[in-house]
């Protein structure tokens, strides 16, 4: 979810480096980079992230939904085609849904914070 809606969030935590040999173990190394995002900006993408997951639908064909279903209708196929390969009866096709992206909504991050 960070990566399709908070791009630049997302590549402003995973640009941060520090040098490994500046510090004696990774966790200082990690707290280190920690810091020079700031949980200020980590906290921030957690609420954005926890409230827009409060926006989205609980039923049958709202975006989670559709997402799911899009993700399935490989695995479905590939169960038709063992059951053909098979000489079994299953019913086929697929459900497309109305949705073709993961979700709809856009992000309002444009900087790193």
């Amino acid at each position: 979810m960070v990566e399709i809606y908070y791009t630049a969030e997302a590549n402003c935590f995973n640009n941060i480096t520090v040098p490994l040999n500046n510090y004696s173990n990774s966790a200082s190394a990690l707290a280190a980079m920690l810091s020079l995002w700031g949980d200020q900006s980590l906290n921030g993408l957690n609420t954005d992230a926890y409230s827009y997951v409060l926006t989205l639908g609980d039923s049958p064909g709202d975006s989670p939904y559709a997402v799911g279903q899009i993700a399935l209708n490989p695995s479905i196929i590939g169960v038709q085609n063992l059951a053909t390969s098979k000489s079994w009866t299953v019913p086929a096709g697929t459900t497309t849904p109305g949705y073709t992206a993961a979700c709809p909504q856009s992000t309002t991050r444009t900087t790193c914070s």
